[in-house]
């Protein structure tokens, strides 16, 4: 019997101290979701790592929200159960908060569960799972908070648009600089950068070619952490340069940076993709069916006559004043030669040659 029992302990030392070491390394950052500063009707979000020293094999996790007030308001981005995966060691989930418009002011706490056993096991039925708390402590405030951070700003390498997009009328909408910003927005209404600015300089920078200035700039939702796009139009040609970009929060400058950029012959940029797509030619093609479709609908409605009729009435009195000026501008023309050709003429046959040369004064 005690033989038995010391083999017993034996083969559990040997197969149950490995599964127990290799989840020993598993916890959560942060271990909390907290604000301080929610209103009504916002959504918050927090990203929590899921950390584990080994990833020697998949791990099932699952979770549970402790949290009786705002249980419904708490979602996970990938649900209660999903799979870490084998070789991550660093697996992330986006706790969602959606507070109600009607939610009371006030304080609410609650926990998260964080439950991890080997995938293998849980089917098997038999598994030694660890686990990790987080800590929901959230404040339902009134009061405005305004407030982001820019996390990254790129000026993307473009291709040159071409000749036809570089004619006046569709340049400005076609030919545009792109200014990718990613803002975090730390408080709790929507906001942008007031005002962004770009001056570009050629390579070395000496002289400022361009610059240019928005404020009409798409706003971030509360919380929220998303990437932007500002453009201008600009008359570059293919190149290389310098932008200093400037983002504004009212008057005070919150980021300043240099980038390089190239604009670059059509087809010779490897990988790119225009933003535009086929926007340029659907506008082309909109703006010459428009034109078809007039021109048919003038010809179908027989209006062509109307309009040169009233074409006809409208342009008559100019055209009175048109054979107005023509008449005393001949006349006047008629009146400089003759007094040229009297003052250059002999005294004596004056009136001789006069009449030779004019054969209306004959008449």
């Amino acid at each position: 019997m005690a033989k038995k029992i010391i083999i017993l302990l034996f083969c559990f030392i040997v197969f149950a101290l490995p599964i127990y070491t290799a989840q020993a390394g598993f916890g959560v950052s942060p271990p909390f979701v907290k604000s301080e500063r929610l209103r009504p009707g916002t959504q918050y979000e927090r990203r929590i790592n899921l950390l584990r020293s080994s990833a020697d094999e998949d791990l099932e996790a699952r979770i549970t929200i402790d949290a009786p007030e705002i249980e419904s308001w708490i979602t996970i981005d990938k649900g209660l159960s999903f799979i870490l995966p084998k070789n991550e060691l660093h697996v992330p989930m986006v706790v969602k908060v959606d507070v109600p418009s009607g939610a009371a002011l006030g304080d609410y706490s609650g926990q998260i569960n964080v439950s991890v056993a080997p995938a293998k096991d849980r089917v098997a039925g038999v598994a030694v799972s660890l686990g990790a708390l987080i800590d929901v402590n959230l404040t339902l405030t009134n009061e405005i908070f305004s407030d982001f951070k820019i996390r990254q700003v790129k000026i993307p390498d473009f291709a040159d648009p071409g000749k036809l997009w570089n004619n006046k009328l569709f340049s400005r909408f076609f030919r545009r600089i792109w200014i990718d910003i990613t803002i975090e927005n730390t408080g709790n209404i929507e906001i942008a950068p007031s005002r962004v600015t770009l001056d570009v300089y050629g390579i070395p920078a000496k002289v400022r070619l361009e610059s240019m200035a928005g404020a009409d700039i798409k706003k971030v939702k509360p919380y929220k952490t998303e990437e932007i796009t500002v453009s201008f139009p600009t008359k570059l040609g293919v190149g290389q340069y310098w932008g200093i970009v400037k983002i504004y929060k009212g008057d005070e400058i919150l980021y300043t940076d240099q980038i390089a950029f190239t604009i670059a012959t059509p087809g010779t940029l490897a990988g790119y993709s225009s933003r535009l797509r086929i926007w340029p030619w659907m506008i082309a093609g909109a703006i010459g069916l428009s034109g078809a479709i007039a021109l048919l609908a003038l010809a179908k409605t027989r209006v062509w006559r109307r309009i040169f009729r009233i074409s006809a009435v409208l342009s008559r009195p100019w055209r009175i004043i048109n054979r107005g000026i023509a008449s005393v501008w001949l006349k006047a023309k008629i009146k400089f030669w003759r007094w040229l050709r009297n003052k250059s003429a002999p005294a004596i046959s004056k009136t001789t040659q006069f009449k030779r040369k004019w054969p209306r004064d004959e008449k």
